[in-house]
């Protein structure tokens, strides 16, 4: 049998780490992808320098699915790029009337806030798009 093909050849101290963390990096924009579809640059820039947001990320949309309905269309949009606190916006888009869809915002951030660290949602913010 050969075994070289998963073993590497660490020819410098960190190379294995630095091997794991483009390895991760590529599987949490794949992740993020299946849940949100495309990732603007800008989008894509402030979660790679925040990654802890990734499992967040996944949370919410899994929740979202669970609540809204699966098949219900996720996006994500940066606001304030140019300020020092940018926000990160999950937008959840529904054909569902806006007392319906608030309503069911509401029980969403209920059950999301008790399952993230606070760490994790000072960055984060769900809202609705009418369609």
């Amino acid at each position: 049998m050969n075994y070289k093909k998963n073993m590497y050849v660490i020819s410098r101290p960190g190379q294995l780490e630095q091997h794991h963390r483009e390895t991760m990096n590529k599987n949490y924009l794949i992740k993020l992808h299946k849940s949100f579809g495309t990732v603007d640059a800008d989008s894509a820039a402030f979660i790679h320098a925040r990654q802890h947001l990734v499992p967040a990320l996944i949370n919410a949309s899994l929740l979202i699915q669970k609540f809204f309905g699966n098949g219900t269309r996720l996006s994500l949009m940066l606001t304030d790029k140019e300020s020092i606190y940018p926000n990160l916006f999950i937008q959840i888009h529904t054909t569902l009337s806006q007392p319906n869809a608030s309503a069911i915002l509401e029980m969403f951030e209920k059950v999301w806030l008790e399952t993230e660290s606070s760490e994790n949602l000072v960055d984060l913010t769900a809202n609705l798009v009418f369609e």
